[in-house]
């Protein structure tokens, strides 16, 4: 019996053993894969936006519809650049 208590207690101790090399691996990945994120992010200028931004030609509110279904009209007129813009849309269709 105390024979069958030491094997089970080893056996335990060599899975624990295991299970925290296998951890201590997994942590230093991720300790790299951080340090790499942490390289690209100084790269890049502070402040600075991705590459990847459209400009939103729809800097206006034209008309707001209200959950009962009435709309309500702007109470400004919109930008002279946002008026040309939509000039050369209605000329492209």
């Amino acid at each position: 019996m105390i024979e069958q208590l030491a094997a089970n207690t080893k056996a335990f101790m060599d899975e624990t053993k295991m299970n925290f090399k296998n951890q201590a691996k997994s942590i230093d990945n991720l300790e790299v894969q951080v340090g790499q994120i942490a390289k690209l992010l100084s790269v890049r200028m502070q402040g600075s936006l991705l590459n990847n931004t459209v400009k939103n030609l729809k800097d206006q509110v034209h008309t707001i519809t209200l959950r009962s279904g009435k709309q309500l009209e702007p109470t400004h007129k919109p930008s002279v650049e946002y008026q040309k813009d939509i000039r050369k849309k209605e000329e492209k269709h």
